[in-house]
């Protein structure tokens, strides 16, 4: 094995899944340039954005990543030398592909950070519905339609902007404490207050009761989300075998969609005049879009995991796509 094709063999580039798969011309492989799968062995991995499915894990192992312009750029080149210094120029900044929103900060700070943003590959927006990240101000509590969000601290943004990488928003998230009953314990009136306190406190149970279903239904979001991008992300099952297994779960994420956006104004709007009733009907009013939803899934369940199970054995690919993916139906 020559030298140069040793040094070729090194730059292993890994497309992303906000990159748009076609084909790239021949003179990638004239500077050394391989395009495969993603793994640990890849020396940069191309995105569009932050959110990229293998953005984290890249930073984890230290992989850089750069934008789609790096292998346009690459194709130009006369030697694999130079490949590394193109990566420099064609870093991804730290917020591509985002829209991020300030909650509980003025004007001023808003426009501050504004031009930061735009400077890094993002963009503010006053939408918080929008929004992929969401930077509330210190002991704010944010609207429950806030909910599902990455709703991160002021000090994710700053951390962001020293690393010189969108930081691990898990390592930032905003947190809030609920206000709970006030307890009267000495005074001529304790009974009557306590009755207060009481009522207070089946009030707020009623809240924590609607908000722990309105959580469930976050959970449940996600879990779809994730099927969806498996059914979307898949390419190694026919399209027919891709469908038995996940096709059935996008009007799945549409209809838990619906009901958070409808519960998350319930919720923001709570007073003491709400009830549990106020939630129900929420759920009476999508009964038909739910069970339209789910009918398919009841249907074809047995059949996706007799799919999922035979195809994990028979193919290797596959396999190793569901475990990257992060093992959600292991």
């Amino acid at each position: 094995m020559s030298v140069e094709h040793r040094i070729r063999k090194k730059v292993v580039v890994s497309l992303g899944t906000t990159v748009e798969r076609r084909q790239w011309p021949e003179t990638l492989l004239d500077v050394g340039i391989r395009i495969k799968a993603f793994s640990s062995k890849t020396t940069y991995l191309v995105a569009s954005s932050v959110i990229d499915f293998y953005y984290r894990r890249a930073i984890a192992l230290g992989i850089f990543v750069v934008s789609e312009q790096f292998l346009e750029q690459c194709q130009k080149l006369d030697s694999s030398t130079e490949v590394a210094e193109v990566a420099k120029t064609c870093r991804l900044p730290r917020f591509a592909g985002l829209a991020i929103s300030f909650l509980g900060f003025n004007d001023e700070t808003v426009e501050d950070q504004d031009r930061i943003v735009e400077e890094n590959g993002g963009h503010v927006t006053t939408s918080t519905s929008e929004a992929t990240h969401i930077i509330v101000a210190q002991d704010l509590r944010p609207p429950a339609s806030c909910h599902g969000k990455n709703l991160v601290t002021m000090e994710w943004f700053r951390e962001s902007m020293d690393l010189g990488w969108c930081a691990n928003e898990s390592c930032f998230m905003h947190t809030w404490k609920e206000p709970t009953p006030r307890r009267h314990t000495n005074s001529i009136l304790r009974f009557q207050r306590r009755r207060r306190a009481e009522s207070s406190a089946r009030k707020y149970k009623r809240y924590q009761l609607c908000l722990e279903l309105f959580k469930t239904e976050i959970n449940c979001l996600k879990a779809c989300d994730f099927l969806v991008r498996l059914f979307e992300e898949n390419i190694y099952v026919s399209a027919e075998a891709n469908d038995v297994m996940f096709g059935v779960f996008g009007p799945m994420r549409k209809a838990h969609d619906k009901i958070i956006q409808k519960m998350g104004v319930v919720l923001d709007s709570w007073n003491d005049q709400s009830a549990i009733g106020d939630v129900d009907i929420i759920f009476v009013e999508e009964e038909s879009s739910m069970a339209e939803a789910y009918s398919p899934y009841f249907h074809t369940l047995e059949a996706s995991l007799q799919y999922i199970k035979e195809y994990r054995k028979q193919n290797a690919k596959f396999n190793a796509f569901v475990v990257v993916s992060g093992g959600f139906i292991l």
